[in-house]
């Protein structure tokens, strides 16, 4: 997964403060059945204020109008809780594929993250706010243990100031950037971190990484999306890996083909022909709302389709960033 600079959720300020029309009664038109099917499914569990203004709603009823509201946008908590579908899914497969007396059948041996990881390339984590960052905790509250993250971190090299602290302060950074051979006119060093929902919750809601790798210099040379899933490459596990936009979802129905997909990828070493190395899958594009959004939407599938099949028949099919599988090996 990737994602720069889209919103985990969606606020109440967000959704209730609009120059024109506000943000949440736009979505209360647009979606008119599925707010009155979520607001009869409310009012089914208890106390829930149906018809009245928005100011009489208290924050424990927006908690769960956030929730609605962020699935029906571009947001990241939408492809997040799209991609972690492939974690109920294998656990149906077991379910139905199992049998009694292999190993994996044996209490407390078979979990899906064994198999299975989310993970969201979120490379400006360092630089989030308070309401970010608890919004990235409740993420990591809401969906399964697979889930991760890896960001960008950074320190200094050089302290500024003239007092005797910030001349020490440069003097113990020199000699260190000497002893690990960093270049003497790069200011900052850098390093990939990964984060999940064991690590530890600082006081500023941070969670401590889990993993540092420091990196050569500042990862984003080139186009951002490429560079920001190429710094989190070496946290991914497996040999497969799908690689999304954060502005695409997933169905259930679709995490349960993954088995046909596997499939595809073959190996020529056991005789099998027709071994793949790319198997691209369509997009559900979750940006397409208003005429610019549905047109680059009706772009994008263009060139998901007729364009990457000519590519392929052409031998120059490539990964673009959107969701396709790879073999990693």
């Amino acid at each position: 997964d990737e994602s720069r600079k889209s919103e985990v959720r969606f606020g109440c300020f967000q959704m209730r403060v609009r120059e024109t029309v506000p943000l949440i009664d736009w979505l209360r038109a647009r979606y008119s059945d599925e707010y009155r099917a979520f607001s009869n499914r409310m009012e089914a569990r208890g106390d829930w204020p149906s018809g009245v203004p928005w100011a009489e709603y208290e924050d424990r009823h927006w908690e769960q109008i956030r929730i609605w509201a962020s699935m029906r946008m571009q947001t990241l908590w939408r492809t997040v809780a799209g991609m972690c579908l492939y974690h109920p899914a294998l656990q149906a497969h077991f379910e139905a594929q199992k049998v009694g007396g292999s190993v994996l059948a044996r209490e407390d041996v078979w979990n899906p993250s064994d198999c299975f990881t989310c993970l969201v390339s979120m490379q400006i984590y360092k630089q989030f706010n308070r309401s970010k960052l608890s919004e990235t905790n409740k993420m990591f509250a809401k969906f399964p243990a697979s889930l991760k993250v890896a960001y960008i971190d950074w320190e200094d090299l050089y302290i500024k100031g003239d007092d005797d602290a910030a001349i020490q302060g440069r003097l113990v950074e020199e000699e260190r950037s000497r002893i690990d051979r960093v270049h003497r006119r790069q200011a900052r060093r850098y390093w990939s971190c990964l984060i999940d929902k064991t690590c530890k919750e600082q006081p500023d809601l941070r969670r401590e990484p889990k993993y540092r790798i420091e990196l050569p210099g500042f990862p984003i040379l080139g186009d951002g999306k490429s560079d920001n899933q190429n710094h989190a490459i070496p946290f991914m596990r497996g040999a497969f890996c799908q690689c999304i936009d954060a502005n695409q979802g997933a169905y259930f129905e679709q995490a349960l083909l993954l088995p046909c997909v596997l499939g595809e990828f073959r190996t020529r070493a056991r005789g099998q022909p027709g071994a793949r190395c790319i198997i691209g899958l369509p997009e559900h594009i979750t940006s397409d709302i208003g005429s610019i959004g549905d047109f680059a939407a009706g772009s994008e599938i263009t060139f998901g389709t007729i364009s990457q099949r000519s590519f392929a028949v052409l031998g120059g099919r490539m990964h673009y960033g959107h969701p396709d599988i790879m073999n990693k090996e």
